[in-house]
């Protein structure tokens, strides 16, 4: 097995998990209940805005890019298709062929999120940036990106299969901080907060301690 096609799998597998990651992060911090989303409202609600900009085109930047040609502008690509060219050129033309339809398949999937690339993340396109609403860039679904990492997982486990690389649950993505963990601190500073104010409500009521010998 060629070293530098494993180099390759390795690689597009830390893209992948980053994307993952922070789709999971996305999903807890802002998919989760209107509870949530009112405890990051109250507790920084500017500060969470962006946040959620940030997370959102983290997720689409990097999964666009391993959709990408395996060349552009003279220059090879780390993506999905840079493995069906290798594998090509280098005898590897079962695997080419079980795989290439997958690629193509995911790459007409996320149009979407290319777009969202090309006109708003790695270029601001002035017509989509100035333009009228019929312009505007398409939604992307929860269930659309839950479709497209599905997917992606199933692609690179088929690589891995057949080269002989332990497979990986794409689906569960390990964190020690997660979104969750966030919540659960705000959470605690919230209940905090709440206890501080109820004690200094019931000090007012009692008002203040007499003076000794009174």
């Amino acid at each position: 097995m060629p070293h530098e096609l494993t180099s390759y799998v390795d690689a597009i597998d830390a893209e992948l998990t980053t994307v993952l990651a922070g789709l999971k992060i996305f999903r807890q911090l802002f998919m989760h209940s209107n509870q949530r989303l009112s405890l990051l409202n109250d507790s920084a609600g500017e500060c969470f805005s962006l946040v959620r900009i940030a997370l959102r085109d983290l997720i689409f930047l990097s999964f666009a890019r391993l959709t990408d040609a395996p060349e552009t502008g003279g220059k090879a690509n780390l993506c999905f298709g840079q493995v069906v060219r290798f594998a090509l050129a280098n005898g590897l033309g079962e695997l080419a062929a079980e795989i290439s339809p997958k690629v193509e398949s995911i790459r007409a999937q996320a149009e979407p999120i290319r777009r969202w690339r090309n006109e708003r993340l790695a270029h601001l396109d002035l017509k989509g940036a100035l333009g009228p609403v019929e312009v505007a860039l398409p939604e992307v679904s929860g269930a659309q990106l839950d479709s497209l990492m599905e997917e992606a997982g199933q692609l690179m486990n088929t690589i891995k299969r057949k080269l002989g690389i332990t497979e990986m649950g794409y689906d569960q993505v390990f964190m020690f901080g997660d979104g969750d963990a966030l919540v659960g601190w705000l959470d605690r500073g919230r209940i905090h907060s709440k206890c501080e104010q109820l004690a200094w409500e019931i000090v007012g009521h009692i008002g203040p301690a007499a003076p000794k010998g009174a």
